[in-house]
């Protein structure tokens, strides 16, 4: 995480507005849907940790969004098919936020993984990909 996150998280948790908030978590949300969703999450007042597996990637997607104002989403970085990477955001939401209301997880698409798959097909490979982030993430 970066300087820049941990001093957001302080000023939110500082606040008193951010007390009563929701928190919510969006995987896979550096583009695309998951982006579009932080976007609407954050800008009703929800409390944000946008992650993705590519640290760049979800740090710059997360400048996007406080350059838009919206200052209440911070950047986690995810890969939800790891279980340490799992472990470490889970870890990270007990500390700083102590709950968490809203889980969004963004379906693993990307047929390139680098997971053990003999599958014929790569919507295989995909579909199996989610199942495995579905039980690692709830």
């Amino acid at each position: 995480m970066a300087d820049s996150d941990s001093s957001r998280l302080a000023e939110m948790e500082n606040s008193g507005k951010h007390e009563a908030e929701r928190y919510a978590v969006v995987t896979g949300a550096n583009k695309g849907i998951g982006f579009e969703i932080v976007r609407q999450l954050a800008s009703n007042g929800v409390a944000v940790v946008l992650t993705a597996r590519n640290k760049v990637r979800g740090n710059e997607a997360t400048a996007k969004l406080h350059q838009l104002g919206l200052s209440n989403v911070v950047f986690h970085q995810l890969n939800v098919l790891d279980q340490a990477s799992v472990e470490s955001l889970a870890d990270f939401l007990s500390q700083k936020f102590g709950r968490l209301d809203i889980l969004v997880r963004i379906p693993v698409t990307q047929f390139g993984m680098n997971y053990e798959c003999r599958c014929k097909y790569p919507i295989q490979r995909s579909s199996k990909a989610t199942l495995i982030a579905c039980i690692l993430t709830t």
